[in-house]
This record gives C-alpha cells, sequence and structure tokens, in this order.
C-alpha cells in the first residue's frame, strides 16, 4: 500500500512539473496532473494484485 501511494504522489509530481515546463500555467498543470495520477495508481494497483502482492 505504501509503494501505491508514494507512486501517486510521485507521478503527480513529475506530471506536474512536466506540464509546467511545456508552457501550462502552474494552477492549470495541477488540476491536469490529477487524473493522470490517479490513472497511473490505478494502473498500478491492477497489475500488483494481478501479481498477488496486495
Amino acid at each position: 500500500m505504501a509503494l501505491l501511494i508514494f507512486a501517486l504522489v510521485a507521478s503527480f509530481v513529475v506530471s506536474a512539473i512536466f506540464l509546467a515546463e511545456i508552457g501550462l500555467f502552474p494552477w492549470l498543470a495541477a488540476l491536469i496532473a490529477i487524473p493522470i495520477a490517479y490513472a497511473v495508481g490505478y494502473a498500478l494497483s491492477r497489475v500488483l494484485r494481478g501479481a498477488g502482492v496486495l
């Protein structure tokens, strides 16, 4: 579970920084990064459940 939380936060930070670097406003980059981080967390949870880790 800690791995999922870490992956969720890390993917949010990385995607928000990336979107801000390509020219979006910081507040807009943060808003767009939320669903991206959710999708990454969801996909990772499905992979870990399938592997029997969770």
